[in-house]
């Protein structure tokens, strides 16, 4: 039994933060990104509590008993730890305890759980955590709710008539006022694209937190990859809607010999370990994986886990591999998701795929801390990584862009990001639907080659002299809901050319943010304050009135990066100010 730690950390304090910030300022739903392993649940606690501070009434939905649950033993956890101590303080000792005061709960406390196979059907309490399953067409039956929370949200299909979407738009029916957000390890759904955006069920990532910093802080275990020496030729395998066709890859991992190399190779490289998760590309890999583990490792049990396995016999796998009765545990598209066992210090991937969503699902199964373990080893037998690249990379999911803009891999990640904004844009985009930053044209075929840009390293900054500056209002077409964007543009001539308005010059735009949250909202606060010392507006209105009063650069400093140009310093007359963006930034550019 594990002591529930009720403590928000700072970046999940910063998440619930985002979300209420977003609702007052921003459009559409909010969507959080955290790292597998680094503690959706205590978010949700947090908004549950927060939202109880002021009257509201909460549905926690999910689509697996396990983390419904999960949500309200940490739900009830920290509104505990909140309440002031009547006569005899109530002390939270462990999940166990909590979830049996919820098994009793009544509509005058805080939490319940609806759940048929939990047997559970609490439909008064303020908050509710419910199984999607069970509640998609009783949204009526749960009164008033002024927030909806999904756990897993990349799980909710893009469009059609899903039990997600049924739920959601016949409680707005009965709730108009009721505000959505969800929470997702993996904003993107192979073969749709980013979940965040223009017309989509999420507005905008309201908050985000990279991989590699909970990983440096010590939030999340280091990770340790090999790619494997029995390394599987996936150049044979059929793809369909850009991922790996299922039989197809299970035909060829599913190979005699392939089975028999791989399983040797994970035997012998994971002696150290103590709990290897396997995934497998078909049931009957994952049958054979187990049988040739069992035999090469000496192993009593090996058990199997798959889409099949009946509830009971699944329990008792899951509670064995936890518990350290079994050393191996394989499995096939069961375990990527909503799976929690701190302990794995080893995952071997023995198939493949195209979705960098799934692939951050499977490597996140090992994230987790604890005492037991100093790193966790990713043994990768299909060419993932060399596909994906590093999980903890700033720009990890997001799709290159390939010329044409329409394959289906480049719609199963998230998209490129927009350079002004930090906003996921879709590849096929020419222009950010949120801040209308408008990405340079690619050449198509035949045209002239690109002899300005660099094939190794940075091109030389240039520096302009300015002649001029407007501000203008800019609002995406066709999308009169967007808020509208600050276009400062700027025209300049070379330094040294001291003749006014010389035809040779060049004007440069960028846009200012101010009706955004999140890094656009920052970016925009740190323009203004460089250049008045008004307080910072609130909208574009606001400071194009103030604009011709703000101080006026005399030179900018442009960085040619790629097919675009980004300014990265200006020159006022009392001296220069420096970009915002960090080198690491520059670095990252996908452009």
């Amino acid at each position: 039994m594990t002591k529930l730690d009720t403590a928000l950390r700072w970046y999940q304090s910063e998440a619930t933060a985002a979300v209420w910030q977003h609702m007052r300022s921003g459009s559409g739903a909010p969507l959080i990104v955290l790292p597998t392993g680094s503690g959706k649940s205590h978010v949700i606690a947090g908004l549950c509590h927060e939202a109880r501070q002021w009257g509201g009434r909460v549905m926690v939905l999910a689509h697996r008993q396990e983390l419904l649950t999960q949500n309200a033993e940490k739900v009830q956890a920290l509104l505990l730890s909140k309440q002031r101590p009547r006569r005899e303080p109530f002390v939270v000792r462990d999940a166990s305890q909590v979830h049996m005061q919820m098994q009793h709960s009544r509509p005058d406390e805080p939490v319940g759980i609806y759940s048929a196979g939990l047997n559970h059907r609490n439909n008064e309490n303020d908050i509710v955590c419910a199984g999607i399953q069970s509640v998609y067409n009783k949204a009526h039956q749960f009164g008033r709710r002024d927030v909806v929370i999904v756990d897993e949200a990349h799980l909710i299909p893009p469009d059609g008539d899903g039990m997600y979407q049924q739920f959601i738009r016949e409680l707005q029916h009965v709730c108009p006022h009721a505000q959505l957000v969800g929470l997702t390890a993996t904003p993107y759904r192979c073969g749709s694209g980013p979940l965040a955006g223009r017309g989509r069920m999420f507005g905008r990532v309201c908050y985000e937190v990279s991989t590699g910093r909970l990983i440096d802080e010590g939030y999340l275990c280091r990770l340790t990859n090999k790619t494997a020496i029995h390394q599987t030729d996936t150049s044979g395998i059929a793809v369909r809607g850009g991922e790996f066709v299922t039989s197809s890859m299970a035909a060829v991992f599913g190979h005699a010999d392939e089975v028999e190399a791989a399983c040797r190779e994970v035997v012998l490289r994971t002696e150290a370990r103590r709990s290897v998760l396997l995934f497998c590309s078909g049931v009957a890999h994952a049958e054979q994986v187990a049988d040739r583990v069992k035999r090469f490792a000496g192993e009593e049990w090996v058990p199997v886990v798959t889409g099949g396995t009946p509830a009971l016999e699944r329990a008792a796998a899951l509670s064995a591999f936890r518990s350290g009765g079994c050393r191996f545990l394989a499995n096939c598209d069961v375990l990527t998701t909503g799976f929690d066992h701190p302990g794995i210090d080893c995952v071997a991937i023995l198939r493949a795929t195209k979705s960098p969503g799934l692939f951050a699902q499977i490597v996140g199964r090992g994230l987790r801390t604890s005492p037991d373990k100093t790193d966790c080893l990713v043994l990768d037998f299909g060419g993932n990584l060399g596909r994906h690249g590093p999980l903890d990379h700033p720009d990890y999911g997001r799709a290159e862009f390939k010329g044409n803009g329409n394959t289906s891999e480049e719609l199963n990640g998230r998209g490129k990001r927009c350079p002004n904004c930090e906003g996921d844009v879709p590849v096929q985009s020419a222009e950010c639907d949120d801040c209308g930053f408008v990405f340079p044209c690619k050449p198509k075929h035949g045209a002239t080659a690109d002899e300005d840009s660099s094939i190794i390293g940075d091109a030389e900054p240039v520096e302009w002299q300015v002649e001029g500056v407007i501000g203008l209002e800019h609002r995406k077409k066709n999308h009169e809901d967007a808020p509208p964007t600050l276009r400062v543009m700027y025209t300049c001539r070379p330094c040294g050319d001291d003749e006014p308005g010389n035809l040779g010059g060049q004007t440069f735009s960028e846009w200012v943010c101010f009706e955004h949250s999140g890094f656009a909202r920052e970016k925009a606060e740190t323009w203004w304050n460089e250049r008045s010392d008004e307080p910072v507006p609130g909208t574009v209105a606001d400071a194009l009135v103030l604009f011709n009063s703000c101080r006026q650069p005399v030179r900018i400093t442009v960085q040619p990066d790629g097919r675009w140009q980004r300014i990265v310093s200006v020159k006022f007359d009392g001296g220069w100010r420096e970009e915002w963006a960090t080198a690491a930034e520059l670095e990252d550019l996908p452009f």
